[in-house]
């Protein structure tokens, strides 16, 4: 009788379920309070043009918003007549972000929503990503550990058989890696706002959106699970 050792890899996958937006916002001014205001009022545009194409649909984060003072680098002579870099204030930054999650996978709204954010004053990025729904992912974690124990299994029948065991064997120890590898499940698909140009999206099926939902590749969901079993072969 003896013990066996075995690592085994799982991994499981399905098409996501669901799409994420990020978008972040961003308006310069002198005065901070200012440039909050401002921030405030894109947001609140670019939110109620949201609302109206999503609906009840999906769940908007708020993000917190982020303001900060900018500094340019001025040469100046001092009293010497010697050239001196020096830095001096430029303006307040402030950010903002909104995530629009839990939404069903369509194409054409996904589309919308790009152009009402890349045509919206003072927005900085636009990223959107598919994945799964909390239990599905959690589903498919149990799966990938299944396929890890269905294989663990199978090596330790087919080893003990090789050494003459008679396939006995039992499960001793089973260590499960804290981390779970998961490929796409959050896909960042930025598209440059060139592409937006001159594109009618009044028209479900205009050629800018055949074009831009041809360059939109909806992945399946990864998921790897590790695990380190221990065997105990022979009577």
């Amino acid at each position: 009788m003896f013990d066996l050792s075995l690592s085994v890899v799982g991994n499981a996958k399905r098409m996501p379920t669901v799409m994420v937006l990020s978008v972040v916002l961003f308006s310069t001014n002198i005065d901070a309070k200012e440039s909050i205001k401002i921030l405030s009022e894109r947001y609140n545009s670019l939110l109620t043009s949201v609302k109206g194409i999503i609906g009840e649909c999906g769940n908007i984060k708020k993000g917190v918003i982020s303001t900060s003072a900018r500094y340019k680098n001025v040469e100046k002579k001092n009293s010497n007549g010697t050239k001196v870099s020096t830095s001096e204030f430029s303006h307040y930054y402030s950010t903002q972000s909104m995530v629009i999650s839990d939404m069903d996978i369509n194409i054409d709204t996904l589309i919308l929503l790009m152009n009402e954010a890349y045509s919206s004053e003072g927005v900085s990025s636009c990223d959107f990503s598919f994945s799964l729904k909390e239990d599905e992912m959690y589903a498919l974690r149990e799966e990938a550990i299944r396929k890890a124990f269905e294989e663990a299994t199978h090596k330790a029948e087919l080893f003990s058989i090789m050494n003459k065991s008679a396939g006995k064997f039992k499960l001793k120890d089973v260590n499960m890696n804290s981390s779970v590898s998961s490929r796409n499940a959050k896909m960042k698909a930025g598209i440059d706002s060139s592409v937006f140009d001159n594109l009618d999206f009044g028209a479900v099926e205009n050629t800018g959106l055949v074009l831009l939902r041809d360059n939109i590749d909806v992945k399946e969901v990864s998921v790897s699970q590790t695990i380190s079993f221990t065997f105990e072969i022979g009577e």
